[in-house]
């Protein structure tokens, strides 16, 4: 039976409620969104737990706490040695879930050096620390929301390649082709063409009959004329006054259209130039990956899916994004924009797209991404990320999407390692 903790308006040092218990303990640390879905988890499988936290977050939960029978131990932030209240020489194992790498770090090195063989599972976001921690610490288990969550998201994008998704996917492919392959003029480089042909067309003939010249040697020396790269071989300084007008004026007007016509051919080079750095150039192929974000979660599902010899598209809004040119440089083609906006999904032809992740920071753009997939074609398969695990279920439950919490994930990882630590008999 758990002790109500009193709520003090000028709170101790640290205290402790006590529960009767001969079992060894959990103790998590922080009250955190990570920490709040681990103990609802280990609680559930019958684990004794001891959450340690601050008064401040231990009085905000206190009701769903004491609901859940978790003993508590309010002790101020930033002090291993205070876990000892916590019961620290008996715990089988401490989970460190706080949102703050370096608190998380000060906590396992303080804890080690109270206890050497107690297990650790510490959340650590940043991946050299992580790995340095895991070699120099013995017995830590770290782990990361983004990585722990990246492979779920993957996993289940990989899931929907089926060879009924793939015969889907060719019939996307086959239904919007004309959308792949239709080219766009522009109106006044077709007239520039149109007029451009007319004129060399006329002037063949014209000089054909003037100089007595068969058709090819006429038509060789209106493109010297017009290009002004002549005369050499063919001039007009014996021929009659009217084909010397008829030559200027094909000089002039000649040297006119082919500027325009450089100047297009010219603008569209550059054009599809800054498409490149602005990353705009459309996905021209289908049956590939669209991914939503390039954040540390995006990131992670493009490696996996580029591992297993995916095609990666990925839609990030931060052309600033220091993940934009490591994807790119990986061979995932990076579009700048936004996924839930139209022009977006059409740049990464989302319609012929073997599957869409949408991964980034907002769950609303997440959802919206999910809605207007639906919308364009309901059998494409969309895998999305929403950190509310009742908004996620009940999407999931609509199939609206396939949508995971990467708090669920992560918390569900911790509490695996939990049981393995005690499958493994290491509780004292």
């Amino acid at each position: 039976m758990v002790t109500p903790m009193p709520v003090p308006t000028a709170p101790a040092e640290h205290e402790t409620t006590t529960r009767s218990s001969s079992s060894p303990s959990v103790i998590v640390v922080g009250l955190q969104s990570l920490s709040l879905a681990v103990i609802r988890h280990l609680v559930a499988d019958g684990i004794r737990v001891v959450v340690s936290a601050s008064p401040q977050d231990l009085g905000r939960h206190r009701d769903e706490l004491e609901s859940l029978g978790v003993e508590m131990s309010a002790a101020g932030v930033g002090s291993a040695a205070r876990l000892t209240a916590a019961g620290l020489a008996t715990a089988a194992a401490v989970i460190l879930t706080d949102d703050d790498d370096a608190l998380n770090v000060d906590f396992a090195l303080g804890i080690r050096r109270l206890r050497k063989d107690v297990p650790l599972l510490v959340r650590i976001f940043d991946r050299v620390t992580r790995e340095y921690l895991h070699e120099s610490i013995g017995d830590v288990r770290m782990l990361s929301i983004g990585d722990t969550a990246a492979k779920e998201f993957a996993t289940l994008a990989l899931a929907t390649f089926t060879e009924h998704s793939e015969r889907v996917i060719q019939r996307r492919i086959h239904a919007r082709r004309w959308w792949l392959t239709r080219p766009t003029f522009d109106r006044v480089l077709l007239l520039a063409l149109l007029c451009h042909f007319m004129l060399v067309g006329v002037a063949t003939l014209y000089f054909s009959y003037a100089l007595d010249l068969s058709p090819v040697d006429a038509m060789y020396f209106v493109a010297s004329t017009v290009t002004t790269v002549g005369y050499g071989d063919i001039s007009l300084r014996q021929a009659h006054h009217t084909a010397k007008f008829v030559g200027m004026f094909l000089m002039f007007v000649g040297t006119a259209l082919v500027a325009v016509m450089l100047a297009f051919f010219t603008g569209w080079v550059v054009d599809r130039r800054l498409d490149v750095l602005r990353g705009r150039v459309p996905v021209r192929r289908g049956g590939h990956v669209v991914i939503g974000g390039a954040g540390d979660v995006g990131y992670r599902v493009a490696e996996l899916l580029k591992e297993q010899h995916h095609r990666v598209v990925v839609v990030e809004r931060d052309a600033s994004s220091r993940n934009v040119e490591a994807l790119r440089s990986d061979g995932c083609h990076v579009i700048i924009g936004n996924l839930s906006v139209d022009e977006s999904l059409n740049l990464a032809a989302v319609d012929c797209a073997a599957a869409v992740v949408a991964v980034t920071n907002s769950d609303s753009t997440n959802l919206e991404v999910a809605l207007k997939v639906r919308k364009r074609n309901s059998s494409i398969p969309v895998v999305i990320r929403l950190v509310s695990p009742e908004l996620s279920h009940y999407v999931t439950d609509r199939r609206d999407a396939i949508a995971r919490s990467p708090v669920e994930i992560a918390a569900t990882a911790f509490v695996e390692e939990v049981q393995k630590i005690l499958r493994e008999g290491r509780a004292i």
